[in-house]
């Protein structure tokens, strides 16, 4: 692929696509869930660690206009002289091959049992008492909790240097905006950088309960099998030509009646089901950005065998490799869907529980793909018939972005999305007093599948992950603020000292649902079986 590679070259649409998506993330400089001054901060250590001045590792404009300047020039030279010399041309490399082993485990343990018999045959009497004396010392030490003085010498916050009031942002909700039946929620922010965020979403919960599993699955196509008139690698392309990313995914959230106090426990079934085609772009870009979606929402390529295949085989593989690293996140599903629909919603589409579901859907790709196909498209359909009061629009942007995406913005809910069925749909139901359709039949599989009781899941890995939890409050009784205070106290101190510090684990963590009053505990990479 390579020799290909530095023969050929890339084709300018590879190229412009690469060359856009790098250039938005260095515009945007998205930091994540930390601040953005972090961001900025950690992107100057790539040049300063080096020796470089700091600014080097924020400064990009001038390296992105040579190098467009360059391709211009030479098109895709640049990139095939640079994979001749440093990767084809470089003899400095290393080959790794891995080979499976049914017998690692009880190698890595007899290895470990035989190095440390062998460090304590190499000790002396003394050594080895002087070793018992220090981790007794040790164990003391973790034992003995700190004096007022030494706890004195933290830097502390007081309630004093907490602004009691939290920073306001302007939200405007507009019902049937530009009479499209769309609600269109608009949030300002002071800076966007220029970049317009956009999230469509759409009711599903007129899907059947049996077709959950296919979701996911539904998901991935209408974003990575391309679409009736674009083959995937010419969507990704588009895409990356146009925006700084589209994403597919679904989202269960729970709903309150309009001003109604979340601190109080709910039933557990009122929720809104539904799935989202999420973009970001330049403003002048709004226009493709929103089309892209509509090819998407209604174009996609449903009919693509070999990659619903290759995407329930990656699925699964990431699911059994995941569960013995991140076994406090399927504990804490598993724990989550004894107690409320939306946990076993949440177990069921993406926990241990999945696992079987994947494995039928992909037994059926493979034996009888057009039934599953059908399955697929009657999905489709439905969620595309419901009706246009499920449908919501969410922007963001600063005040000058909002305004140049506003005929955008028109276009699309005006012109662009499935038109109204006639008769029309009935009016969606209010999710927030109403329960959810798929709530009898959850409660239905909960008995069978989650009824409240202890559990373990067996992997193959030398650490457990232990959870616990149970409801603190009922259905009716308001949460109050200070259990925010005490699961973080919990967290950060009773928990951490004790799991962590005293018993090896590599982490503990605390959370606490004032949905449905559900508290747990659980830790991670723990050495202890209880």
């Amino acid at each position: 692929v390579l020799a290909m590679v530095a023969k050929d070259g890339f084709s300018e649409n590879d190229i412009k696509s690469s060359l856009n998506t790098i250039e938005f993330q260095l515009r945007e400089t998205d930091s994540g869930r930390d601040p953005k001054g972090i961001g900025l901060f950690l992107a100057t250590l790539s040049a300063w660690n080096y020796d470089r001045h700091p600014m080097d590792g924020l400064v990009f404009e001038d390296a992105i206009a040579e190098l467009k300047n360059i391709i211009s020039q030479s098109g895709s030279a640049i990139f095939q002289d640079l994979v001749q010399e440093f990767l084809l041309g470089n003899t400095h490399r290393v080959v790794l091959e891995l080979f499976p082993s049914s017998t690692i485990e009880a190698d890595q343990i007899k290895a470990e049992k035989d190095r440390l018999a062998w460090i304590k045959s190499s000790l002396s009497p003394k050594e080895f008492k002087d070793i018992l004396k220090d981790a007794e010392y040790l164990q003391e030490i973790q034992n003995t909790d700190d004096t007022p003085e030494v706890i004195a010498t933290i830097p502390m916050l007081t309630l004093a240097d907490v602004d009691r009031k939290a920073t306001e942002y302007p939200i405007e909700v507009v019902g049937n905006a530009f009479q499209s039946g769309v609600t269109l929620i608009t949030h300002e922010v002071e800076s966007s950088s220029g970049i317009a965020y956009a999230d469509f979403g759409w009711d599903i919960s007129n899907i059947a309960y049996d077709d959950i599993p296919l979701i996911f699955l539904l998901g991935q196509l209408m974003k990575e099998a391309g679409t009736t008139k674009l083959t995937d690698v010419e969507l990704r392309q588009l895409i990356g030509m146009n925006t700084g990313g589209v994403f597919v995914s679904t989202e269960f959230l729970g709903v309150w009646p309009e001003g109604a106090d979340d601190h109080i426990v709910t039933s557990g079934n009122n929720f809104r089901t539904m799935m989202f085609i999420k973009g970001k772009c330049t403003s002048d870009k709004s226009m493709e950005l929103f089309d892209i979606m509509r090819q998407i929402l209604l174009e996609s390529n449903l009919d693509s065998k070999d990659k619903v295949i290759t995407f329930l085989k990656e699925n699964l593989s990431d699911l059994e490799s995941s569960v013995p690293s991140s076994g406090h996140s399927y504990a804490a599903r598993r724990i989550r869907s004894h107690y409320s629909p939306l946990g076993f919603v949440g177990e069921k589409t993406s926990g241990v529980m999945s696992i079987s579901s994947k494995k039928v859907l992909l037994k059926q790709a493979n034996e009888d793909w057009p039934s599953l196909l059908e399955r697929l498209v009657r999905m489709r359909q439905i969620m595309l018939s419901g009706g246009r009061d499920g449908m919501i629009l969410n922007l963001s942007g600063d005040n000058r972005v909002l305004t140049t995406i506003q005929d955008s913005v028109m276009n699309f809910l005006q012109n662009q999305l499935p038109a109204v069925s006639d008769p029309p749909p009935p009016p969606l139901p209010d999710f927030s007093v109403v329960d959810h359709p798929w709530v009898a039949p959850i409660r239905a599989e909960m008995e069978q599948y989650a009824p409240i009781g202890d559990e373990g899941i067996v992997v193959s890995t030398q650490v457990s992950y232990i959870g616990e939890g149970g409801l603190m409050y009922d259905y009716g009784e308001k949460v109050p603020g200070s259990t925010e205070v005490i699961t973080k106290y919990l967290k950060t101190g009773y928990l951490w000292e004790t799991v962590r510090v005293k018993n090896g684990a590599y982490g503990a963590f605390a959370a606490m649902s004032t949905t449905i009053g559900l508290f747990l505990m659980v830790s991670y990479r723990d050495p202890n079986f209880l």
